[in-house]
């Protein structure tokens, strides 16, 4: 399973961090986005025409976002110091992103239909990916890591490992969700309900930093869920929706 958090900042672009905790299978990641548009289900296969100047690869980046309506969802920090290569030509947005991100030592992973995450190509899991400003919200992450691991196995019906979905929460100065809401749907009307529910009871246990940005966007994914990660979840599957 996967999951993406993005904090936003305030300015022009909305710009945070990515976390790849490497001992649990939950992967935390928090990131920027551009082009906030979802696109259809069919867009991966339009062809566009780019044309997309040499210049920084953020910048790229956000122009990409705007001619493709796709989400990119990205550290900051991987884009810092990257060129992108001239774009030039028609293309599938898939295949555009491919070429711009080209020599830059990045790769983009699909986040099914939503877009894409972007990640070191090749990389793996571990400390020494973590940029500054990722190490300094570490500690906070570790402690959502687990609240969510907790929430989401607590019911059978968000136990993950067969859907996706994307969601925003709000955490209070007690370490309590204030608000939360679903941005996409799991597929499931009965499993959203409880996700929903299950977002707006999450306590994290600890206060969040004063200086977090928030909301915070998570994205679930089955990706990297492994046999015994939730090795009791709730008998009922109904077990948030029976109390409210």
């Amino acid at each position: 399973m996967a999951m993406v958090l993005r904090f936003p900042h305030a300015g022009r672009a909305l710009r945070s961090w990515v976390l790849r905790p490497w001992v649990l299978p939950i992967v935390i990641e928090l990131a920027a986005v551009a082009g906030a548009v979802q696109p259809p289900a069919s867009a991966a296969e339009q062809v566009i025409a780019f044309d997309i100047p040499a210049q920084p690869l953020e910048a790229a980046l956000s122009t990409y976002g705007m001619i493709t309506r796709v989400q990119l969802l990205f550290d900051p920090g991987l884009t810092d110091g990257r060129r992108a290569n001239r774009l030039k030509g028609s293309f599938t947005s898939e295949a555009a992103l491919r070429q711009l991100l080209a020599g830059t030592g990045l790769a983009a992973r699909m986040i099914g239909e939503q877009g894409f995450t972007l990640v070191p190509d090749g990389a793996r899991s571990g400390a020494s990916e973590m940029s500054p400003s990722v190490r300094r919200f570490n500690e906070y992450s570790a402690a959502l890591q687990g609240a969510l691991r907790r929430m989401l196995c607590h019911d059978r019906d968000t136990a993950p490992g067969s859907y996706r979905v994307l969601a925003q929460v709000w955490i209070g100065p007690s370490g309590t969700t204030d608000r939360a809401q679903l941005l996409t749907s799991s597929g499931d009307g009965r499993r959203d309900a409880a996700l929903l529910a299950g977002f707006r009871e999450l306590s994290v246990g600890v206060p969040p930093p004063g200086d977090l940005p928030q909301p915070i966007t998570l994205l679930v994914t089955p990706e990297g869920t492994t046999t015994g990660y939730c090795p009791e979840p709730h008998p009922s599957g109904r077990g948030r929706e029976a109390r409210r």
